[in-house]
Order: structure tokens, then sequence, then C-alpha cells
């Protein structure tokens, strides 16, 4: 937000030939310093007796302006002016105009297909353009002219070596306005996912003559992974004149990979604050996480069924879920006690029992001889989830 006037404007009537003429008229605006001015250029024709084009004419005005002192380096933009008849200008070429140069190039607003009756409607073009100012610029009225280098009509008459005469004023900043976003970026560098970052400091200043404030906000892809702490009520930091504050920022990743978001703020009354935004960046680093292994069933009994003598099988399913990194869980040393006869073989597969990121099911094969009589044995499975490590816990179920 930012304050803006539009001052008195300047006209150029070129008398043409014949019943024909021409007004070129450039507004000038007053601005906050670093607030963009809004300029708008319009041609209006005028004639004493409608005068009628051929479909196919166009109107055209190039203009040059002369970058004052107070106009920033920066991008002019052309917003899509209006035209009698319903035709769409162009308003600043084709792209955008970069203020590195000493004079914008060429701006053009143009009508491709003009009104049929040229001097029945006035304006036939508007355009309005918008050019940065720099935040340093003093106060006071900077003047600047637009030549007009071009205007075709339906005959190819071009008028030359003419100009238009506009400015740019720069008004007194209200409090809060001079205040100063730094540093440019806060590298938080590599945390673990769910692991908050020291904090770095976000640093405001006030060059005020009076107390003023700031209003600021984290946004982005990555917003949530950063925040102020200790937390700041509403993004508001009052800042006191001449002074300089320090606002806390802290990263902790939610997930891994690079992270990033920014942090905005705007001075009382929306007034610009110079330095915004900061980008945040910061990388999450994936913390190794064993699997959680689950079994069907679960540890507890098993019943064949009964039925004539001879091999059965059955099968337990292992599932696992929640693997991260190089976090692994083993299914190993699986057997059955003493109490089948004769004893029954158990496999597991993976062959190795090992469950990671990538193999997360699994089976526990059991191959029995069922007798006249029932039998019963424990079936024990070692499981091992690392992280942590350690002592394995002993998984058992009972077999009949």
């Amino acid at each position: 937000m930012y304050l803006k006037r539009l001052a008195l404007s300047t006209a150029l009537t070129i008398a043409a030939f014949g019943s024909y003429a021409q007004t070129v008229t450039v507004s000038s605006a007053s601005v906050a310093a670093g607030s963009p001015a809004t300029i708008t250029v319009s041609f209006s024709s005028t004639a004493t007796a409608p005068q009628v084009q051929t479909p196919t004419a166009s109107i055209q005005i190039d203009l040059t302006i002369a970058r004052p002192p107070v106009v920033a380096s920066g991008f002019v933009t052309g917003a899509t002016g209006t035209v009698a008849a319903g035709a769409t200008p162009t308003c600043g070429g084709n792209a955008s105009t970069n203020l590195t140069g000493t004079n914008i190039r060429t701006i053009v607003a143009s009508a491709a297909s003009p009104p049929t009756a040229i001097g029945t409607a006035a304006p036939q073009i508007v355009c309005t353009f918008t050019i940065p100012t720099s935040p340093t610029a003093a106060v006071g009225n900077y003047p600047f002219a637009l030549a007009l280098t071009e205007f075709t009509n339906t005959s190819g008459v071009k008028f030359t070596g003419t100009t238009v005469n506009g400015s740019i004023t720069i008004t007194p900043p209200v409090a809060g306005s001079n205040v100063t976003q730094s540093p440019a970026t806060l590298p938080f560098g590599n945390s673990n996912v769910g692991t908050a970052t020291a904090t770095q400091n976000l640093v405001l200043a006030n060059t005020n003559a009076t107390a003023g404030s700031a209003t600021c906000t984290i946004s982005g892809v990555n917003a949530a992974d950063f925040a102020f702490f200790p937390a700041v009520a509403g993004g508001v930091v009052a800042i006191a004149s001449g002074a300089t504050v320090n606002v806390p920022v802290r990263f902790t990743p939610s997930g891994a990979g690079a992270r990033g978001g920014s942090i905005a703020c705007v001075g009382a009354a929306g007034t610009t604050v110079t330095g915004s935004p900061t980008a945040l960046t910061g990388t999450g680093v994936a913390v190794d996480t064993a699997p959680t292994v689950t079994y069907t069933p679960a540890p507890g009994a098993i019943t064949f069924p009964a039925g004539p003598a001879g091999i059965v099988n059955a099968t337990l399913g292992i599932a696992t879920t929640g693997a991260v990194g190089a976090g692994t869980a083993s299914v190993t040393g699986c057997a059955l006690g003493a109490g089948f006869t004769p004893a029954g073989t158990v496999t597991t597969t993976p062959a190795n029992g090992i469950f990671n990121t990538t193999t997360t099911t699994g089976t526990i094969n059991l191959s029995c001889t069922r007798g006249a009589v029932a039998q019963t044995a424990s079936l024990t499975c070692n499981e091992l989830r690392t992280p942590p490590g350690g002592a394995p816990t002993v998984r058992t179920w009972s077999v009949t």
C-alpha cells in the first residue's frame, strides 16, 4: 500500500492537416518514495466533420520518456488501456521496459483497429503506465518529458519532435514508512526432520524521527516450517525512533529435502518496508527410523484344523510400515520347539528376514505332520528393530 494522488495533467494539441486536430495528454503523479507512480497517456483526435477511415487503418503514438532522477532501476509496466469503438490498444510495447538506461525505451500506445469515424469520440487511446520510484528519493518535484516521435494517421503523415511535460512528486513519508528489513536471506542449513534449529534474527530498523511499526508475515510453500520464536502477536513489531529490533526466527522441518519460505513486512498504514521480503531456506534431513512390524495372526495361538494324518501347512503374514532412511526390522531365527513328532519346519520370506523402505511384506511358513493325537509346540521368532538395536524381542505362538 502506498500514498498516491494524481496531479493535474498536461495536454498538447497538435494542429494537423485539413479538419483534423490531435491532442496528447500526460498526467503527473504524487507518491511516497519507493512507491510506484502511475502515469496516464491519452490521445484524442477531433474533426470539424466526421472523417471516415478504412477498416485497416491504425493510430499509433510512439513516446520516449527521459528517466527522471527519482526513478529507480526496475520495470515499467503498461496496463491495458481503452480505445473508442471497442478496439484494443497496445500499451508499453510487447514487453515490460527495464529502467537501467538513461531513457525508458519507446512507449507505444496504438489501436490496430481504430474507430471508423475518427473525430467523433475522444480520447481514442488511453494507456496507463506504472513507473517505479527510488526508496531513497528526496521529497520534491521531478519533471520528465515525453517526446512524441511519431503519429501516423490514415494518410501516413508523421509528426515528430514534439514533447509533452509531466512530473513525479515525492511526498513526505508518514510515520513508520522509513523502516528497513534485513538480511536478504536467513539460511538455516540442515536440520533433522522434526528438530528445531537455533534461532536467527530478522532485523528491522526505524530511521524515522517518530516511533513506528512493521507487520510481518511468513509465507511460501513450506511456511509452516518457519516461525517467529518466541511468537510475535499478529506479526506486529513496534520499533522506537532510530531503533533496531531483532525478531528471532527458527526452522523446524516437517519433511526431508529443501524447504523454503519468505518473510514480508509492511510499515504503518501499509507503507513500504525497504529490503522486504527476506528469503527463508533450510534442508530437512531424514532420521533413520525402524519400521513397525505387524503379524497376521498376531502372536498367540495357532490351531490346525482336524483332518487326516499327513503334512499340513500354515502361513503367517508379516507387514511393516514407517521405515525411514536406513531403518530396518528383522524377523529371524524362527523355529518350532519340542512337542511335534516328527518335528515341523519353519521358513521365512524374505529368506534373510530383513524389512526396510523397499521390502515391507513377508511370511512365516510352517510345515507340520498331523498325527492321530493332538500335539502342541511353541513357534518363536526374534524381532529386532534398528535403530535402536540392542536385544531382540521374542515373538511367540502356541501351535496345535
